[in-house]
């Protein structure tokens, strides 16, 4: 999915929630909709499986083997060995994961305007359809603020957790 600009994932959701409602019309009834909340946030949920299976993976890969051997010799049981052992040594790796979806669902729920998800992203194209800098600028300074201030607080909890478990 990461490969899939981002405008044309979103297109393609709208144009398949469309036709899947046309051959369903019951799904209307249930509140389902071509254009909306839900094609917006399932793109942006498909945009983050990576970024956060690629943390995952890193954090559970992250601990030494001799490490995990000397888990296993004093008899830690596996659940204990996830939670005792791979993902301390692994939480660097895992918030840094994190971090990379979270400042990415931010850039890509400003994008979710063209799909009519609302939120920030509506000022920004509204004020882009209008020649209008302050009303682009209305919606951009708060999503430029939001993406700093994630990026610095899970940078700084991604260093707390490589001082406190140390590779």
């Amino acid at each position: 999915v990461q490969v899939i600009p981002a405008v044309a994932l979103f297109g393609g959701l709208v144009a398949a929630a469309s036709a899947l409602l046309a051959a369903a019309p019951v799904l209307r009834d249930l509140g389902l909709s071509a254009l909306g909340a839900g094609p917006g946030l399932v793109g942006i949920a498909a945009y983050l499986l990576l970024p956060l299976w690629r943390g995952l993976q890193g954090a559970l890969r992250a601990p030494d083997p001799a490490a995990l051997d000397a888990a296993r010799a004093l008899g830690l049981a596996p659940r204990q060995i996830l939670m005792g052992v791979r993902l301390p040594l692994g939480a660097p790796l895992l918030i840094g994961g994190l971090r990379v979806a979270a400042v990415q669902a931010i850039g890509l729920a400003t994008l979710g305007a063209l799909v009519g998800a609302g939120g920030l992203g509506r000022i920004v194209f509204d004020g882009m359809a209008q020649f209008a800098p302050d009303l682009i600028l209305l919606g951009a300074g708060p999503v430029i603020a939001l993406s700093l201030t994630a990026e610095r607080a899970l940078s700084g909890l991604e260093a707390a957790a490589r001082r406190r478990w140390p590779a």
